[in-house]
């Protein structure tokens, strides 16, 4: 398990790693419709398998592996469920985030991507991040997107919950 040392040099240990891969699981997975149209999305996700080693300046990194379910509400009024699954690591010193990382999803309108980077506080409880969405397939291909979040780890530092906004193009 990673440590909740606080971050260095933009490297991140411990909690908010765990927080931004488990919520980008589920953001990943927000992309319902092909059209524009404003969301929120709210929900958890679940740490599944992580990784760490010390970097060649004696500062810890990581990555992460989790997944997410959770709803999404349009506009329009239209809720739907989501999942997602994502991986991600510990950014590079200097990127202005503390994490970084990728998200596929698919549902019955198609394939997409979400790449992301976030920004975890220094006692690793809480998490911000931002990202692009790509649509790749089916009703998404050629869509792109945005969509932001707040992350919160739970004590056990094996679930998050998340709230965020996002849009379709």
């Amino acid at each position: 398990m990673l440590s909740r040392e606080r971050p260095t040099n933009g490297r991140i240990a411990g909690g908010p790693l765990k927080i931004i891969v488990a919520a980008a699981a589920l953001l990943c997975a927000s992309a319902i419709v092909a059209h524009a149209d404003t969301f929120t999305i709210s929900g958890t996700g679940q740490i599944q398998n992580q990784v760490t080693a010390t970097g060649t300046d004696g500062k810890p990194i990581g990555a992460l592996y989790g997944t997410s379910t959770g709803q999404q509400t349009y506009a329009s009024g239209m809720r739907t469920p989501l999942k997602g699954q994502c991986v991600q690591w510990s950014a590079a010193p200097g990127t202005g985030f503390t994490t970084d990382g990728i998200c596929m999803g698919s549902d019955s309108m198609g394939t997409y991507s979400l790449v992301f980077g976030c920004l975890g506080d220094a006692k690793g409880a809480v998490a911000d991040c931002w990202g692009g969405l790509q649509g790749t397939g089916g009703g998404y291909a050629n869509k792109t997107g945005t969509e932001s979040w707040h992350s919160t780890l739970s004590a056990d530092q094996k679930t998050i919950s998340f709230n965020g906004v996002g849009m379709w193009n």
